[in-house]
């Protein structure tokens, strides 16, 4: 074979892979889908995730290994038709500890939470990555910890916390996402301690109703 030809068909096969790659990392690009979570749905957990990605496929889900460059937590991402739908956290011994519903990248429907003996952490719901209706916790024996009401993402209603004994330790007054009306503080023998009257977020009272607080 004459050697110029040769040395044509060989850069002929070098631009035509080329083109291949160039064209594959085109097409990856459209189908690739990156969702933006900011954080896990656990007011007290201090877990944060970066970019997620899902991909289109002809498989109607698949499962894709994330990790966090936050925290060495084990998660797997639900995708279905490259919109992520389920995001399940796992604690080092693989204990399901969290589970995201997702829609269009946001936060979506009920999230809960177990701690590691099986017992439920939390129960909250959002709408399109806001904060509805009542976020229960519990400790892990199954004690009631915390109650409050959300409304359009924002506080709105009782805010209350349990001892672990079962007394109640506080209970706040919010309206439109501010303290508005009454905070009442008990310790761990159910005694009222101390109360204070809000206005939009400014303190405008305080009653001290006992000198010492019994933890």
């Amino acid at each position: 074979m004459n050697e110029k030809i040769f040395a044509l068909i060989i850069a002929s096969c070098v631009a035509v892979g080329s083109c291949n790659k160039i064209e594959k990392s085109k097409q990856e690009q459209k189908i690739k889908k990156c969702e933006e979570i900011s954080a896990l749905p656990d007011p007290y957990s201090p877990m944060f995730l970066q970019k997620i990605c899902c991909y289109h496929s002809p498989n109607s889900s698949k499962i894709i290994p994330v990790k966090s460059t936050d925290n060495p937590v084990p998660l797997e991402l639900f995708c279905e038709n490259g919109d992520a739908k389920k995001l399940i956290v796992k604690n080092q011994n693989e204990f399901i500890t969290d589970l995201v519903r997702m829609s269009n990248g946001k936060l979506e429907g009920l999230q809960e939470g177990w701690h590691e003996n099986g017992q439920q952490s939390y129960k909250e719901y959002f709408t399109n990555d806001l904060h509805i209706g009542v976020v229960r916790t519990w400790y892990s024996d199954g004690q009631k910890e915390s109650e409050e009401t959300w409304k359009n993402g924002e506080l709105d209603g009782k805010k209350l916390k349990w001892h672990e004994n079962g007394k109640l330790w506080a209970d706040d007054d919010w309206k439109n996402g501010e303290r508005h009306g009454e905070s009442n503080l008990y310790d761990r023998k159910g005694n009222l301690f101390k109360t204070v009257k809000w206005e939009h977020n400014k303190r405008v009272k305080e009653i001290q109703h006992s000198e010492t607080f019994q933890f």
